[in-house]
């Protein structure tokens, strides 16, 4: 049961992440006059097939090794809006960047191509973003969980499909993409490092939490 809750609340976290970059996208971006962040068939293959796929992530993950050590949860106690704070806040911040980039990008290149670069950035961040909401209480470099072969499968296969659908041709012209300039990755792997800025706030909400749980005893 405690697996389980720990599993659901932290897929319902990337669920807040996932979606501010394409709701703001979707406003900010019409209201600036400036063609589309996404058009319908990349809002397709976002929900329909991305979240899905990285939301088997968190149902295969395994109990953590203190689930039975912690003390019971209140009676009644489910997800509280404060442990949606931080996912909301890295989806946003998230969103942000890449409106910033995507407009930057449309400056000085066709429509096709700034929203590759954009496309891109937003693929590219969504292993930071699960593995930043899989430990919610350490941050990356702390964290003492093993992968399991359900993250390796499914970083790897984002890790293909990222460059993919900027170079292979038939899935480019699908999803409405152009090849932009390589230098360019690296403005790609800045937008995806996003949910890592918002790692040391693991470090400080868990020592309050224990403070918390100390003075209480």
């Amino acid at each position: 049961g405690r697996r389980i809750f720990d599993n659901l609340t932290r897929a319902f976290a990337y669920l807040i992440a996932f979606h501010p970059p394409l709701l703001f996208g979707a406003l900010v971006i019409p209201m600036l006059g400036r063609p589309l962040f996404l058009l319908p068939i990349h809002l397709v293959v976002l929900e329909l097939v991305l979240h899905p796929i990285v939301s088997l992530v968190f149902q295969a993950e395994p109990a953590s090794s203190d689930t039975m050590r912690r003390p019971p949860r209140p009676v009644g106690d489910a997800l509280r809006l404060r442990a949606l704070a931080r996912p909301y806040a890295v989806g946003s911040a998230l969103a942000l960047v890449l409106i910033v980039v995507y407009l930057v990008a449309l400056e000085a290149w066709p429509e096709d191509q700034a929203r590759a670069l954009a496309f891109a950035a937003l693929l590219a961040s969504q292993p930071i973003l699960l593995l930043s909401m899989r430990s919610p209480d350490q941050p990356l470099w702390r964290t003492g969980q093993h992968w399991t072969t359900t993250l390796s499968v499914v970083t790897a296969t984002l890790a293909v499909i990222t460059p993919a659908v900027v170079y292979v041709v038939p899935l480019a012209e699908l999803l409405h993409l152009a090849p932009f300039p390589p230098v360019w990755w690296l403005a790609v792997m800045a937008v995806a490092s996003v949910p890592a800025w918002f790692e040391p706030l693991k470090l400080r909400s868990r020592d309050t939490a224990v403070k918390g749980r100390n003075s209480t005893r």
